[in-house]
Parts: structure tokens; sequence; C-alpha cells
């Protein structure tokens, strides 16, 4: 993407799109959060940090089902610049961050798979 040198791809699911409000495609606002350790949930490990590095928790933050990657979408390119390359720590874990270039959506949502119904209920 130019003009956002350091940026990545990264394949996601609809639902992360539709909890930060993008459409798929190039970005300027999403950083991706990745958590080390583990010892607490990965997306407050990340929201503690954002909150911290911004002063207040007006943010957007989506994750996968796998909940490895957390993505947060900001107000400006100049909040994403701020913390692109950065890693902080918090009780033995480390966030580090990394500018979104580019959205793009896989094949299939679980969502999408079908309808679920009960077969027998007189177990």
């Amino acid at each position: 993407m130019a003009g956002m040198p350091g940026g990545i791809t990264i394949t996601v699911s609809r639902v992360v799109l539709r909890y930060l409000g993008v459409v798929s495609g190039t970005q300027d606002r999403v950083v991706a959060a990745f958590v080390f350790q583990d010892h607490h949930d990965r997306w407050f490990t990340a929201a503690v940090c954002v909150t911290f590095a911004f002063g207040h928790s007006n943010f957007r933050r989506a994750t996968e089902y796998s909940g490895f990657t957390i993505f947060v979408l900001y107000e400006s390119v100049g909040d994403v610049n701020r913390l692109h390359g950065h890693r902080y720590g918090w009780w033995g874990e480390t966030v580090s961050f990394r500018r979104v270039a580019e959205l793009r959506v896989f094949g299939v949502d679980p969502e999408h798979l079908g309808d679920v119904h009960l077969i027998n209920d007189d177990l």
C-alpha cells in the first residue's frame, strides 16, 4: 500500500470486517495486535495496552475465532502510526502492533455453513 510502509496483509472472516465496520481491501486505520504468553484473554491484554498508549478506550476491536490476532480500528492514520512497530508489556505478556495494509476475506464463515437443527430431543 503506497504511503504505508511496513503494513501486512491478513486474511480474515466477514465477522471481523463487520465488527470493525470496514470492507475488505486496503486499510489505513487498522492495526493487528499479536499477544504473546496468553496468561489472560488476548483481547483483554491488547485492550489494556491500547488504553495505556492512548489514555482512553474509545476504539473498535475484533478477533478471529482462533483469537490469536486482535484487530483494532483507530480514528486516524496518526493513531495507527503511533502504535505500528511498538511492543508493550503487561503482567508478563507482550503485545506487538503491526499496521494492516490490507484485509482479505477467506471463503467460508462458520455462520454460512448451513442451518443447524435439533434432530432428537428425547434423550
